[in-house]
């Protein structure tokens, strides 16, 4: 079986779901032929060194279509899939004047964000969910009763921090380190401040360090920060050099991690508590047994809503976590096992396989009737 990854790429594609594929690509390989094709205005240097990636093709919303077009038929034809696996809608779009004419078996990712607003999205025949929110607002719609949906969030692979040991800065361990890895703009600010809002509040109890780690994207934003932790008394790292582009290789700085989405499961495969952020909460909320299906199923983002008791749990879950080692060896241990039942990239290929097999190797006219608006849209804006 060959399985073909498409991935657009918007500059400069460091996101969440490019390591997702990267990941579930290596890991998809030991048992299929895997290819990747990245399209967009820039290759994205996630996949820099993924042998699998076969290679990028050049798209401007504004000029060459019909070339991008015959690249597309080209990469097809010498690769010869028997699945084509688009990892994101704009992908879908793009590619289906040629791929609805192929006979061949087409995959969809959802990978995470809220649910549509409308009673309908982009069509597929299947469709794989990394978040419980959409897999089930997706089984629950008429418009996709025919099509195939699958949830599996499987998709980060346990990071190695092996040959990282001599990164700076050392690990101040007389400090409680919290770690927050983000991109730095007003997307991710209700986070950061959160992030801050949790350092201020450990300082309470134990003499606290905040390290931000990630691209800045807007320089004003990094600047409210760091007069926001001034205010509040937090010492504050911020780390935004090369070293960001590792991000994930810098979590042996963290005694605890604040995150979404993919950087909370990273943190777990190190079995280091995490904390998310709640829509209504002051503080992040640390991970536990009974709150793990509110963030589980949100794909632990910011939308999520906690109840009162989770509150109170939480701020009584970080004073035991500060004084007592014990607590917190039962939280670390609880990182990695969830980790293990949910997110583990290992536990992936048999599940994407079954998926290839169940799939309808066919041409695929439908999706010019169903996707007209997309396709329009998602090629030329």
């Amino acid at each position: 079986m060959k399985v073909l990854f498409f991935i657009f790429n918007y500059d400069p594609s460091t996101g969440g779901h490019y390591h997702s594929l990267n990941s579930i690509s290596r890991e998809l390989s030991a048992s299929v032929s895997v290819g990747i094709i990245t399209i967009g205005t820039k290759p994205s240097p996630v996949f820099d060194d993924n042998p699998l990636l076969e290679e990028h093709i050049e798209y401007a919303a504004t000029e060459g279509y019909f070339r991008f077009l015959g690249n597309v038929n080209r990469v097809i034809k010498r690769l010869s899939p028997d699945v084509i696996h688009c990892f994101d809608t704009k992908t879908l779009s793009m590619i289906t004047p040629v791929v609805a004419f192929k006979k061949v078996k087409l995959i969809l990712n959802k990978c995470g964000g809220p649910n549509p607003v409308r009673d309908r999205w982009v069509y597929c025949k299947n469709i794989i969910f990394f978040s419980l929110e959409n897999f089930e607002w997706f089984t629950n719609c008429s418009y996709y009763h025919k099509s195939k949906l699958y949830l599996i969030p499987n998709r980060v692979s346990k990071i190695d921090l092996n040959g990282f040991e001599n990164l700076l800065p050392v690990k101040d361990n007389t400090k409680f380190n919290i770690v927050r890895i983000s991109r730095v703009s007003s997307y991710y600010w209700y986070t950061m401040q959160l992030s801050v809002n949790l350092a201020a509040y450990c300082n309470n109890f134990r003499p606290t360090r905040l390290y931000l780690i990630g691209r800045v994207y807007q320089n004003e934003i990094l600047e409210n920060l760091k007069e926001y932790a001034k205010e509040k008394g937090v010492d504050l790292v911020v780390i935004t050099d090369s070293r960001a582009n590792i991000a994930s290789r810098m979590l042996y700085l963290a005694d605890v991690v604040v995150g979404t989405g993919r950087s909370i499961m990273e943190a777990m495969s190190l079995s280091i508590p995490v904390f998310a952020p709640a829509s209504n909460a002051a503080l992040p909320v640390k991970i536990t047994k009974s709150n793990l299906a509110n963030f589980f199923k949100m794909n632990f983002s910011e939308r999520v809503v906690v109840n009162d008791q989770m509150i109170k749990d939480n701020m009584a879950g970080i004073h035991d976590l500060l004084v007592s080692p014990a607590e917190y060896q039962k939280s670390c241990d609880y990182s990695g096992l969830v980790f293990y039942e949910y997110f583990d990239v290992q536990n992936v290929s048999e599940r994407y396989i079954n998926v290839y097999r169940n799939a309808e190797s066919k041409r695929h006219l439908y999706l010019f009737s169903r996707n007209l608006l997309y396709i329009i849209k998602d090629t030329f804006s």
